[in-house]
């Protein structure tokens, strides 16, 4: 069992990344609230070692994943919307003030956010893990438990489902 101090730092410093981490999964805030307390209670009680910092941020990650596959599973055998009625720039936008920045970047991008709000769960977590983490895909494959020809397939997928979306919104195609 960790400290009380391991906590707080962790809380500090990766706290803000798993929380935008479940809203761009498409929790809404409540319920990324809960899986957030989830995922640091199990930091809280695990034995894992970590190498460094951005070894713990991806374990952290990766937990949250699997809580939010976890949440997703229960959700729909019990036959509860589970996706936030706001827009995913919406929900990542509001957390971006920890970076004046990624704020920028949010603001900039607004449009595309606003199609990457259309893709799968999966596709999303891939894109935001991608463009605004800065993972690799072998580093994106760890976290969510999958192969990096997965990620691969996700994001390749999930750009041609955005071209698409962005030439139709742009030139009227079909």
């Amino acid at each position: 069992m960790r400290s009380e101090a391991e906590l707080r730092e962790a809380l500090e410093v990766h706290g803000s990344h798993v929380y935008r981490f479940l809203r761009a999964r498409g929790l809404s805030e409540q319920t990324a609230q809960d899986v957030h307390q989830d995922v640091f209670e199990i930091f809280l009680t695990s034995n894992q070692r970590f190498e460094n910092a951005e070894h713990k941020r991806r374990w952290l990650i990766r937990v949250a994943s699997n809580r939010c596959k976890q949440y997703y599973r229960k959700a729909s055998t019990q036959r509860e919307t589970p996706v936030s009625n706001e827009s995913f720039y919406e929900r990542v936008h509001s957390l971006a003030g920890d970076s004046c920045e990624q704020e920028a970047y949010f603001d900039k991008n607004r449009e595309i956010w606003e199609y990457v709000d259309a893709l799968s769960p999966e596709q999303r977590e891939c894109i935001y893990l991608f463009y605004v983490e800065g993972y690799s895909t072998e580093e994106i494959a760890a976290m969510v438990q999958s192969s990096p020809s997965t990620v691969r397939g996700r994001l390749r997928r999930a750009r041609l489902a955005l071209r698409k979306r962005y030439r139709r919104g742009h030139y009227g195609l079909r």
